[in-house]
């Protein structure tokens, strides 16, 4: 039990909503330089594939830029338990309990 109360103080983060909100606004970068280069956010709309290529373009890459946050979002996660542990050791090894 003392350890569940220990390892509480590991703060964790929602990575999935940030994840995505990063990842959204990571995939509309291309959008907003189209729109300040050619004044279009879509580049050439005189077909239907520049529309399916961009939209085929902004959710995939949200899904993969998702994915990638994810990852760093759980290294951060995993850092901040690490440092909990690494406290939670040099708590037990200190001969003066009051530092605890």
């Amino acid at each position: 039990m003392q350890e569940i109360a220990l390892f509480a103080g590991a703060q964790q983060i929602n990575g999935v909503l940030y994840g995505f909100l990063c990842a959204l606004l990571r995939s509309s970068i291309p959008f907003l330089v189209r729109y300040y280069q050619y004044g279009s956010p879509i580049y050439k709309l005189q077909s239907w594939e520049s529309g399916l290529y961009s939209t085929i373009d902004v959710i995939f890459g949200t899904f993969f830029t998702m994915l990638n946050f994810m990852f760093v979002f759980s290294g951060v996660i995993d850092f901040q338990r690490r440092k909990v542990m690494m406290k939670a050791c040099g708590a037990m090894l200190d001969t003066v309990k009051s530092n605890f």
